[in-house]
Order: C-alpha cells, then sequence, then structure tokens
C-alpha cells in the first residue's frame, strides 16, 4: 500500500512573504490506518460492524453486492499480516465503538489517541438540547405534554406565546420552587477537557 504524501506548500501569495508556513501534515502509523498487507489496498474497502451481530468485520466491493468478512476469522485467515496490521486491526475493533466506520488512510478516531472526542456539538444540537429542558421545565404544572415539540428547539418554543406562558406559570408554582426561572443554565461536556456552557 502507497502511504499518502503531504502536498507541497503552495508558493507565497502576494503580502505574504513574512507570514509562517505550516508545517506539512505527517501520517504514520501511530495516527493513521496505514496497512502494509495488499488487502488493505482494495478500493472502498472499509471496516464496519454487521448490522445483525454488531460483530466487526471488513467490508469488500464484489461485483454488484459488498462482501463482510469478521476481523476474529479474518485475523486467523491471513498469516502474513505484518505485526503493525495486526494493531491496527485491534485499533480498528475499538474504534468501531465510536465512528461508524473505518477506511484505510484514515485517521485513528481522537478518543483512542488521547481520550478526547471526535466530535462537537454544534449549534443545533445545543438548541434541541435546550428545547428538551424548556420542555421539562413546562411539565412542572404536571398536565400531559406533548414532548416531541422539543425537537422545535429553544428558538422555536420561545416564539410561541402559548408555550411561553405555560412554563411561565409553570416556574411559578410552589413545586417548582426550586427551580429559578433567571440564571438557571445547563452544561454540555464536549471533551475530558472543555465544557460549554449554554444559558436559557
Amino acid at each position: 500500500m502507497v502511504e499518502p504524501t503531504a502536498q507541497s506548500p503552495e508558493p507565497a501569495k502576494d503580502g505574504e512573504e513574512g507570514k509562517e508556513i505550516a508545517a506539512p501534515k505527517e501520517y504514520t502509523k501511530s495516527t493513521h490506518f496505514l496497512f502494509d498487507h495488499k488487502l488493505f489496498a482494495i478500493p472502498d474497502c472499509c471496516f464496519t460492524k454487521d448490522p445483525n451481530t454488531g460483530d466487526p468485520g471488513l467490508s469488500l466491493p464484489l461485483g454488484e453486492i459488498r462482501a463482510f468478512l469478521p476481523l476474529g476469522p479474518l485475523m486467523k485467515m491471513f498469516k502474513d499480516f505484518t505485526e503493525d496490521d495486526t494493531r491496527l486491526l485491534n485499533v480498528a475493533i475499538r474504534g468501531l465503538s465510536h465512528v461508524k466506520e473505518i477506511r484505510p488512510g484514515d485517521s485513528i478516531p481522537a478518543e483512542i489517541l488521547d481520550g478526547s472526542a471526535s466530535w462537537s456539538v454544534g449549534p443545533e444540537q445545543l438548541d434541541r438540547a435546550r428545547g428538551r429542558i424548556f420542555v421539562a421545565l413546562a411539565s412542572v404544572d404536571g398536565k400531559p405534554i406533548d414532548w416531541t415539540i422539543a425537537e422545535r428547539g429553544a428558538t422555536g418554543l420561545q416564539s410561541d406565546p402559548a408555550f411561553e406562558e405555560r412554563k411561565t406559570k409553570a416556574l411559578a408554582m410552589p413545586s417548582a420552587s426550586r427551580i429559578s426561572p433567571s440564571g438557571c443554565h445547563a452544561s454540555f461536556r464536549i471533551s475530558k477537557d472543555s465544557a460549554k456552557d449554554t444559558r436559557l
């Protein structure tokens, strides 16, 4: 398998001569799935889980269909895997707990490398999370509530006068005395080193 190589840096544009040029990105077997065996050079192959059993395996194109080879038997079948290949296969098995598929050449998931998250929480996810909190606050009045409205997000709920009135009345009830309508906030953990706060 030919390992990917970093592209040559582009020539500096006018006015950029004094700027520092970023170092080329390095691809190594400690950070990327760079296999030695030719099996993993088959175009469009990837590691994924069997949708029925959940077992990790290698998915390969086979004409108009795809073949699925469980990694356990695969590692016993091929005796010429290098030590690095075997190590990366075991890393791939662990990686499939964090991502849906892994392709040869992909970077190793950050969860495995340093424990950080390989994903981030976007504004839409935060808005929906706040929407669920709003619905939970409104439900303090004990009346039936359609929890699916939470998917409208906090922005959508705040523009609904009827919902805002119900939430305000619910928070004024004695059972909600421990909840402060103003100043309450939720903290969303994004990684082991940072947390993002969003105010309700």
